[in-house]
């Protein structure tokens, strides 16, 4: 039999796991110091007033707002298939199918899909009557969501410690404090941070580390076009009146952001659904 290549054979160089948590309280110790600075300044990301303003304010019957309402439904599909998918795949036996998934894994998938699900209800009620207020209930799923995507995926190339339990949790009390600290202080940065940085960080990821094996093959494009998709979203949304008067108003760019955001959270569902189940034997390499 052949020898595998080397590229195939040859782990992922992951540091010890004391440099990684070293790194990263340094890290998270100097962006602190410098949003310290940045708020004793004075300074504040606030919620323009403006944003509640959209482009397509037309009503179904008695739906106020309803491309913006409607097209949520498309996030409850995402989270209810996944979900469905996932319970799935664990009543099966391992020759048809089956998967048993770590619990770190498992909580994970478990998470983002009914994150999705959630974001939903929570967008939909926002729309339906758009304010501060309710702008929690949008912002809070969607936190929960993205920091799967930074601890399962991202950060878990430089390290398999970031795909544990702890870790997972911990990025989530972050993401959920962010929405917190907006709503109490009208700050938006932290919120903003914590919602960029795993579409920032994948493709620096790329270019300094190597797939580990608890990803599929595949998720290294799946993931730029999530990132691609992400970009088109937030696009979209800045552009909401100018995709509604270009399409004679038909959908307004509100309306569109939710439908690629949608496919991007499909996208990288299939990601984690279908990751190698492989986390606790990385670890006892390290």
């Amino acid at each position: 039999m052949a020898a595998p290549s080397s590229s195939n054979a040859r782990p992922p160089n992951y540091w010890p796991v004391a440099a990684v948590v070293r790194l990263v309280l340094a890290v998270g110790l100097a962006l602190a110091t410098l949003y310290a600075g940045y708020y004793r300044a004075g300074y504040r990301w606030r919620q323009d007033p403006s944003y509640h303003r959209f482009a397509d304010n037309r009503s179904l019957g008695p739906i106020p707002n309803a491309g913006d309402v409607l097209s949520n439904l498309a996030f409850a599909v995402v989270g209810i298939l996944g979900c469905s998918r996932m319970f799935t795949y664990e009543r099966r036996s391992p020759l048809a199918g089956g998967r048993r998934w770590v619990r770190s894994r498992r909580e994970a998938i478990l998470g983002f899909f009914s994150s999705v699900a959630m974001i939903a209800l929570g967008s939909a009620y926002y729309h339906w009557t758009p304010n501060n207020a309710t702008l929690v209930w949008d912002r809070l799923p969607m936190t929960i969501a993205f920091s799967t995507v930074l601890s399962s995926v991202v950060l878990e190339r430089f390290h398999p410690v970031f795909g544990s339990r702890t870790a997972y949790y911990c990025i989530v009390v972050l993401g959920t404090a962010s929405v917190a600290w907006w709503h109490y202080t009208e700050d938006l940065l932290p919120y903003f941070v914590m919602q960029a940085c795993p579409f920032i960080l994948y493709p620096i990821s790329l270019l300094l580390t190597r797939k580990p094996p608890t990803q599929a093959p595949g998720t290294e494009w799946k993931m730029l076009v999530c990132v691609v998709l992400y970009a088109l979203a937030k696009l979209a949304e800045v552009e909401d009146k100018t995709l509604f008067e270009a399409t004679h108003h038909i959908v307004s760019g509100h309306t569109v952001k939710h439908l690629l955001a949608a496919v991007c959270t499909a996208i990288f569902g299939s990601v984690v659904l279908y990751a190698p189940n492989t986390l606790p034997e990385v670890r006892k390499q390290q």
